[in-house]
């Protein structure tokens, strides 16, 4: 049984949100204004709120980190939590073939260091497109097609936000390459309104699936190193989360199928 909104609504948020992303990014192209943007935005979020808070924020724009509190949602969405996976793979490929392809210089290796307040590792190339927004944007495009709670959704979207300009406030991403993940997550998120229909029955198979994007999602999770040791609370915590809720799912849904299938 379908539990995704079929409503206009969230077409109209894909057209609208997606578009506006798009636009942005070529605004700040066009005028060459993405060192100047960057510079701006590094100083004034740095200046807004204590370190901690902005690389705790970009953790949980990490695919890893991601994948773990999506296992929360495996006992009432799992439907949702299969779209997830499914764009995940769509995002990821498309991420890393443009980051490949063009491997653009970050931020560290072309502003003076003396420009830069680094708060993590200072990365060289693979800048565009940032995998972190689209990992957050995906998420938040899911959630928006799969839950009704207006706050919830305000809620995820502020995050969502946040969590993107968290990559420019530690120095990382430039404008242009939130921007564009941005974008490219939201498309793939929301557009699983098409996808959705399809998605058939949850049997076995797509249980395993989902079993394995948490559970080893977790699992990395406890063991990577994202370069933050201020926020290691943060990193630990959502990853015994994680396999707390993806032992549970596989006790009483996968173990449990796979029971009544040698019945």
């Amino acid at each position: 049984m379908k539990d995704c909104k079929t409503e206009i609504r969230p077409w109209l948020r894909l057209i609208l949100i997606s578009g506006c992303l798009m636009i942005g990014w070529f605004v700040v192209w066009v005028t060459h204004q993405n060192q100047a943007l960057f510079l701006e935005l590094h100083h004034g979020l740095q200046a807004m709120a204590p370190e901690w808070v902005w690389q705790a924020l970009s953790l949980s724009g990490d695919a890893l980190w991601v994948a773990a509190i999506a296992s929360i949602f495996l006992a009432f969405k799992e439907r949702m939590v299969f779209a997830f996976a499914l764009s995940a793979i769509a995002t990821t490929a498309c991420v890393q073939v443009l980051k490949r392809a063009l491997d653009i210089m970050r931020p560290p290796s072309i502003i003076e260091p003396e420009s830069i307040n680094m708060l993590g590792d200072a990365l060289s190339l693979g800048a565009f497109p940032s995998g972190h927004a689209a990992t957050v944007f995906l998420f938040a495009g899911i959630l928006t097609v799969y839950v009704h709670s207006k706050w919830f959704i305000t809620l995820v979207w502020v995050w969502a936000t946040l969590s993107a300009l968290s990559r420019v406030a530690i120095g990382v991403h430039w404008p242009e390459d939130i921007l564009f993940g941005a974008a490219i997550g939201w498309f793939f998120g929301v557009s699983m309104l098409l996808v959705d229909p399809y998605i058939g029955r949850m049997g076995y198979g797509k249980r395993i699936l989902l079993l394995l994007v948490t559970y080893l999602g977790s699992q990395a999770l406890w063991l990577h190193n994202p370069g933050f040791p201020n926020v290691g609370w943060l990193q630990y915590s959502t990853a015994l989360i994680g396999l707390w809720f993806s032992t549970q799912y596989c006790s009483r849904r996968v173990l449990r199928i796979r029971e009544d299938v040698h019945v």
